[in-house]
């Protein structure tokens, strides 16, 4: 029995493609959106709580404009096609609120209704289709709010369409939403406890370009790119390889070894003491960037 996706359409802001060297989810149940975090520069990194999340992702489900005459339900059994999120985030930290529907109307018909309304204040990101043995056996629209609240990554209003009895239809509406878990303490970095920085870039054919800085400014500049970036939720996903950097800042007296490896893939690896810390996310690679800089600046 094979399964088919058809003429689905993806309209997110932004998404890193490619093959890269994080692995992403499989299938067509599975998503990634990468979101800027426009927060993350005021009042440093941004971070989120399931609490907050369950909150907003119940709210999510009472803004859906669903079909005409449709009323909530708890379908026994649950259609097979719905047993589970239309599509699903591919990330860790994440809560999913649900809610089932049916509908006097038929499938294409709901499916064409939700389509043609999109709840106020969200943006349209997919719509598709979801076949078998030739078949359409699920429709489905994924929803977005145009602002997250601060502390939220990513946030999914996901509605699954299937065939339900007297030619209606049944609806599984689901509120997905990822947020950033909290950094650890370790990785904030003092620009006061180092004393230099050495910047080593190395290409894809092995490469390296090493310079060290010993400007307080320079280690101030990075200080604050690190700073006010998230925790990663852990999520897995493609994007494309470039060179890698690395960042080894050298410690005054008494102070812990730091050092940053980011290789272009949307995360920055951080180690402390060589322990290694919560991952952070970096999806606008603002760590290669900063690097990028010094490196081409006559700064020392």
């Amino acid at each position: 029995m094979s399964w088919t996706l058809i003429g689905v359409i993806v309209t997110i802001g932004l998404i890193t493609t490619a093959c890269g060297t994080r692995p992403a989810p499989a299938g067509p149940a599975a998503s990634r959106t990468v979101r800027s975090f426009t927060a993350a520069s005021r009042g440093g990194a941004p971070q989120g709580s399931r609490a907050a999340s369950r909150a907003l992702a119940r709210r999510m489900l009472r803004q859906l404009r669903r079909p005409p005459g449709s009323r909530v339900v708890t379908p026994r059994p649950v259609p097979k096609n719905l047993r589970g999120p239309a599509q699903a985030m591919a990330v860790v930290d994440q809560v999913d609120a649900k809610r089932f529907y049916s509908a006097p109307r038929s499938m294409a018909a709901s499916y064409a209704y939700l389509r043609k309304h999109v709840p106020a204040g969200y943006r349209r990101t997919v719509t598709g289709s979801q076949g078998q043995n030739g078949k359409t056996v699920l429709e489905l629209v994924v929803d977005n709010p145009k602002a997250l609240p601060r502390g939220v990554e990513e946030a999914d209003l996901v509605v699954g369409v299937v065939p339900g009895r007297h030619g209606g239809s049944v609806l599984r509406a689901d509120g997905e939403v990822a947020w950033y878990p909290p950094r650890s303490a370790a990785e904030r970095l003092r620009p006061a406890a180092y004393r230099a920085v050495t910047i080593t870039r190395t290409s894809l054919n092995g490469h390296r370009t090493t310079r060290t800085f010993r400007a307080p400014a320079a280690i101030a500049r990075l200080a604050r790119v690190l700073d006010s970036l998230p925790a990663s939720d852990g999520g897995s996903f493609s994007c494309p390889t470039g060179p890698g950097f690395r960042l080894a800042f050298r410690p005054k007296a008494g102070q812990p070894r730091f050092a940053v490896a980011a290789d272009g893939c949307a995360t920055d690896l951080v180690t402390v003491a060589g322990r290694t810390q919560p991952v952070l996310a970096d999806p606008h690679e603002r760590v290669i960037a900063a690097a990028r800089r010094l490196l081409s600046s006559r700064a020392h």
